[in-house]
């Protein structure tokens, strides 16, 4: 009881600050039968500092994924790529040739940043796999290119510590805006978290896949992939 008391005192206390008097502002502004008395009373508050507005907070900058990228063999963890593929149903011959032969990976990205489409091809166009993300967090259901099973993914863009996404190019202390996206399959009841974003040259698409497999005592998985920008 006593702290909603004194949450009520402050509130008769803004109200009083900005004029309103009489009854209403006895009772904490709980009665007030005019709107205009809060609006004065919210404005008061934001002048003095108060309240935040949402306008302070940094805003985020999605970078420009779309173009052509060809996977780096040399940096990329291959060993990581094939423990993940293998929970997720992809059979061994495609990702041990993998190693031998580049995928390609082919994006576009709308203007307003809310739509990622990536089409990852391997062997030629023998494997290919379309992915949509969408980035203002509603669930998109997908089907397992293999299996036909479904997979939920929710995608959004955050600002993460560069740190928490070595080995980069990107300084330890700098923020990087990603692309993150949280996926579970029907199938297995795998999770999946795979960030997305660009390394300091703009030229580097660097992805982090953390899969957690649905069996019992099973350790997450991670594995960073490398790809170069295709120059045409």
């Amino acid at each position: 009881v006593a702290p909603a008391r004194s949450e009520a005192l402050g509130d008769r206390d803004a109200l009083a600050e900005c004029g309103a008097s009489g009854p209403a502002a006895q009772l904490g502004g709980r009665h007030l039968s005019a709107r205009t008395e809060h609006r004065r009373a919210l404005s008061h508050l934001r002048a003095k500092g108060t309240l935040q507005r949402a306008s302070t907070r940094p805003k985020l900058r999605p970078p420009n994924f779309s173009g052509t990228w060809l996977i780096d063999l040399e940096r990329s963890e291959h060993d990581e790529l094939t423990a993940i593929m293998s929970y997720l149903g992809v059979p061994s011959y495609l990702t041990k040739l993998g190693r031998w032969r580049p995928s390609k990976m082919e994006v576009s990205q709308s203007a307003d940043n809310l739509l990622i489409e990536e089409v990852i091809s391997q062997l030629g166009g023998l494997y290919t796999n379309k992915v949509e993300l969408y980035t203002d967090e509603r669930e998109f259901v997908a089907k397992h290119p293999l299996n036909g099973s479904a997979i939920r993914t929710r995608t959004r863009w955050e600002r993460l510590p560069a740190k928490e996404l070595q080995p980069c190019t990107h300084a330890e202390d700098a923020t990087v805006t990603c692309c993150v996206s949280n996926a579970t399959y029907d199938r297995g009841g795998h999770q999946q978290r795979i960030v997305r974003f660009l390394e300091k040259d703009g030229e580097t698409f660097h992805s982090i896949n953390t899969l957690y497999p649905g069996e019992a005592n099973s350790d997450p998985i991670t594995a960073h992939r490398y790809l170069k920008r295709v120059v045409a």
